[in-house]
């Protein structure tokens, strides 16, 4: 299930849940940690204290021009590749095809695939959640998946959760062990 450790969701619907059900958590979750988000902060230097077992973290207020400093003992620089997606100006001859393109990352919203045929390049996290919902919701004549190769993370058994289950994991009743060993399964 998609949850943070310290906002554990009893509401999910479903195993492996839609978009706008992890959307409606993200916002909630984001709403309660508000306060301890700071945006428009550029990271200008991080320098490890080995005397101190600390980071030093030097940032810039690029609306104030501001610079500041935190300390900490651990430091994620989450400046992966995942933030730039790979669009279909990769795709040989691209140019002469005549219908609409976008990455899913980038969803349009003014598409309407009613008796259309469709065609997903690839197979990633976005892929396994907008292939199935494509299928159901839709109505489009057809749809062809291309990859480059199979999915060999896990099997997608999506499955309802039943209320007894809910109970035992998420209530407040239960028990801390309950609650992380469902996160490792």
């Amino acid at each position: 299930l998609y949850s943070y450790s310290f906002a554990p969701n009893p509401d999910w619907s479903t195993t492996y849940a839609s978009q706008p059900e992890i959307l409606a958590y993200i916002r909630c979750v984001a709403h309660t940690i508000q306060s301890r988000i700071h945006l428009n902060q550029e990271c200008v230097s991080a320098q490890w204290l080995e005397d101190q077992d600390l980071w030093r973290v030097e940032f810039l207020d690029r609306a104030t021009n501001d610079t500041f400093v935190r300390h900490s003992r651990v430091l994620f620089t989450a400046a992966g590749f995942l933030d730039i997606s790979k669009g279909p100006e990769s795709i040989t001859n691209i140019q002469e095809f005549g219908g609409r393109i976008f990455h899913s990352s980038h969803w349009d919203h003014e598409v309407d695939f009613e008796g259309k045929d469709v065609v997903v390049v690839g197979n990633g996290a976005s892929a396994n959640q907008l292939v199935p919902w494509l299928l159901k919701n839709t109505g489009l004549r057809s749809l062809v998946q291309v990859v480059r190769s199979a999915q060999w993370i896990a099997l997608k058994d999506n499955q309802p959760i039943r209320k007894a289950h809910k109970w035992q994991v998420f209530s407040p009743n239960a028990t801390p062990f309950a609650q992380k060993s469902y996160r490792l399964t």
